[in-house]
């Protein structure tokens, strides 16, 4: 059989392919950037709204109860929340070690106080 070989690669339509990628590539990097356009913000004279506070709610493994770092028994939780706005974020540091039960009293308490913002915060999984 007579087979020809091929003694080059034509390189003419590999080129203009990576034009073509690099020029979409340029054109959408562009857009990437946050915050790229600048835009003249008018002024309002309404106040801003304040960050809701954080409220730190931790249950240890020995069943120590706190509330914002500071020590206090569990039949005084309700008495203490009293003093928090209702719209302020309650997070729940809970040892893992801690009893589901103990962990859903508190999120029952914390609905009976009229708390709806509640989370359980959680190591992130390597």
């Amino acid at each position: 059989m007579n087979e020809k070989e091929i003694g080059y690669i034509n390189a003419v339509p590999l080129v203009d392919v990576m034009l073509v990628l690099l020029t979409i590539a340029l054109t959408t990097a562009t857009f990437v950037k946050e915050g790229a356009l600048s835009v003249d913000l008018p002024s309002a004279k309404a106040q801003t709204r304040e960050a809701p506070k954080v409220i730190r709610l931790t249950i240890t493994k020995d069943h120590t109860y706190y509330i914002n770092d500071k020590e206090i028994a569990q039949k005084d939780i309700s008495a203490q929340l009293t003093q928090f706005s209702r719209e302020d974020l309650c997070e729940i540091y809970a040892d893992k070690t801690v009893m589901v039960e103990d962990l859903t009293d508190m999120m029952s308490l914390l609905n009976e106080s009229g708390f709806t913002k509640v989370v359980i915060k959680t190591k992130t999984a390597v």
